[in-house]
């Protein structure tokens, strides 16, 4: 884990757009899958999303 911490702040740019691309896209795809209300995918979009807020929250 300590590792990974480290790769993650030595690869700032990568981590930072790897985060914002796990925020963005997932949010597009919620408006649709929302407004179908389908539940499935809705859950699994929205763990993405804060897959990426988790990763954020990683990088220093």
């Amino acid at each position: 884990m300590i590792s990974l911490v480290t790769w993650l702040r030595n690869h700032k740019f990568e981590s930072h757009l790897t985060a914002f691309l796990l925020m963005v896209f997932p949010s597009v795809g919620l408006y649709f899958t929302l407004q179908s209300k389908s539940s499935a995918p809705t859950w699994v979009l929205l763990s993405i999303f804060i897959a990426g807020n988790l990763l954020a929250m990683l990088i220093k």
